[in-house]
C-alpha cells in the first residue's frame, strides 16, 4: 500500500508540474537544416536554423588569459540569440562568443 501511495504521489507531482519548464543546457539544437552544436559559427547556425527571433549583443570585461584579473582584462563580444520554432516546439537561447556557439539552452515552448 505504501508503495502505491508513493507512485500515485509521484504521478500527481509530475502532472502538476507538467507545464513548468526550466531552462536547461542541452549543448545541441535541432533545426530544419541540421544539428547545431557548441563551436558552430554564427553563419552555420543561421544556415541551419534561419534568423533568430530575437538578438542582443553585449560586451563583457574578463580577465585576459595568462594574467591576473586586476592586471589584464579583455573586452569580450557576446551575442544572445533566441530561436522560436512555434507552439509545438521548444524555444532555444544560443550564446555566441566571438561568433561561435558557447552555450545552448532549451527554454519553454514557443508561440
Amino acid at each position: 500500500m505504501k508503495r502505491i501511495l508513493c507512485v500515485v504521489t509521484a504521478v500527481f507531482a509530475l502532472a502538476t508540474f507538467d507545464d513548468v519548464v526550466l531552462a536547461t543546457e542541452s549543448g545541441t539544437m535541432r533545426c530544419s537544416g541540421g544539428l547545431v552544436s557548441l563551436g558552430n559559427t554564427a553563419a552555420e547556425v543561421v544556415g541551419k536554423c534561419g534568423s533568430p527571433a530575437f538578438t542582443t549583443q553585449r560586451r563583457e570585461k574578463r580577465g585576459a588569459p595568462g594574467g591576473k584579473t586586476s592586471e589584464r582584462t579583455e573586452l569580450v563580444t557576446l551575442d544572445d540569440w533566441t530561436f522560436n520554432f512555434g507552439p509545438n516546439e521548444f524555444q532555444y537561447a544560443v550564446l555566441l562568443e566571438y561568433g561561435r556557439v558557447v552555450r545552448i539552452e532549451s527554454l519553454d515552448r514557443g508561440y
